[in-house]
């Protein structure tokens, strides 16, 4: 009896998969994380299958599948951390939190409320939630 592991179907998807433009092992990530990260236009070329993160900085691209499809930075709706400079990467994709900032507070006053600040951010978010919903409902 043979193993789910020997058909050809699990050879492509166990393979170590690299980047079709830097040669990197890709890092495998979730459709669904994919998807949640592309713009409109971009979701269009999605296609069922098996992705991966490069990890490479300096490589433009950020995922690909094993048939060589691949998404850039540019078809993404936010910043990736892997792929920025030091002190440009955002730290609170919600709020916009970003290193530099964070760092220029800790220079003009020897620290960073940035744990208060989002949790006042989150605390907004969820009072003006109902708001909204009630807004929305208006005929």
């Amino acid at each position: 009896m043979s193993s789910c592991c020997e058909q050809p179907e699990c050879a492509v998807r166990t393979a170590p998969a690299v980047c079709p433009a830097s040669g990197t092992k890709g890092v495998p990530v979730g459709l669904q994380t994919v998807k949640a990260l592309l713009t409109s236009a971009a979701l269009q070329r999605v296609e069922p299958g098996a992705y991966r993160f490069c990890t490479d900085q300096a490589c433009e691209v950020v995922y690909f599948d094993d048939r060589g499809h691949t998404f850039s930075e540019a078809d993404l709706r936010a910043r990736v951390w892997q792929k920025q400079a030091e002190g440009d990467r955002v730290l609170c994709y919600c709020f916009g939190e970003n290193e530099s900032d964070i760092r220029a507070e800790i220079a003009l006053c020897g620290c960073a409320p940035i744990s208060r600040r989002a949790g006042a951010h989150a605390r907004f978010e969820i009072l003006a939630a109902p708001a909204a919903l009630a807004m929305s409902r208006r005929p």
